[in-house]
């Protein structure tokens, strides 16, 4: 072989080891999702690639229940007007969402948003989704009264909506966040609680975290159901923002 055929065959051989790694969407991990690292006491062990992070949080986010214009909302989208309530309540709620990995298996692990209307408590919530979202944290968001009307639907139907009613209640009970905007919004049947208690409680013993946003004070949840409420109000032990002077935004 002449050198120019060496040579030839040289490029050809390193442009092909170029094209095969360039055909992996994550040269770092090669499309595994797992790369091996060592620590500082040389033992090599498996952990998720950065990629496989990114690649978790786009479809949880795909299948987080959030409309599409709203998982654009963050903490940037909250106002606080220079008034002390709304401070608190955005501090607080941002507290919770950088704290969450660390509480997340507590009794005290859960968020409540309550009191006026129109006082940002969805978007407070969803700016808290939207951050765990993107780190990685599969959550669920549903409007309560949605939710209510779709379970209880599906619950005496056919076979196949008692199919749908218990995977929509295994998804309502096991995702690792769940966030129930407007909770008890109108009136409250008892099948209503019923339903609601099943999910609270499931979470509340396996200790899985809640957002609740809802119009009633912690005292009138426990007016609506006792068993219920309590378990809500001590969920959010510590993370419970109140607002009682905050003007509506939506009449400002």
């Amino acid at each position: 072989m002449g050198s120019s055929d060496y040579l030839s065959t040289l490029r050809r051989l390193r442009e092909d080891s170029l094209n095969k790694e360039n055909h992996y969407q994550c040269n770092k991990c090669k499309d595994s999702m797992i790369i091996f690292v060592v620590d500082e006491n040389g033992h090599r062990y498996a952990k998720d690639c950065d990629c496989a992070i990114k690649s978790n949080a786009i479809r949880y986010m795909r299948n987080s229940g959030i409309d599409e214009n709203d998982l654009k909302k963050s903490f940037n989208d909250f106002n606080t007007l220079g008034e002390r309530e709304l401070e608190i309540a955005k501090a607080t709620t941002f507290s919770y969402a950088t704290r969450f990995r660390g509480i997340m298996l507590d009794r005290f692990n859960s968020l409540m948003l309550c009191g006026k209307p129109g006082t940002g408590k969805t978007t407070l919530g969803l700016s808290v989704v939207n951050l765990l979202l993107n780190d990685g944290v599969p959550a669920l968001y549903v409007s309560y009264r949605e939710m209510i009307t779709e379970l209880k639907q599906l619950q005496y139907g056919n076979e196949d909506s008692k199919k749908k009613y218990e995977d929509k209640m295994e998804r309502l009970k096991n995702v690792d966040l769940l966030f129930i905007d407007d909770l008890f919004k109108g009136s409250e049947t008892d099948a209503d609680k019923s339903l609601m208690y099943d999910i609270i409680n499931f979470r509340y013993l396996k200790r899985k975290p809640i957002i609740v946003s809802t119009e009633k004070l912690p005292s009138e949840l426990i007016n609506v159901d006792e068993a219920l409420g309590s378990r809500i109000i001590e969920m959010c032990k510590g993370y419970t923002v109140v607002f009682k002077d905050a003007q509506n935004y939506r009449l400002r």
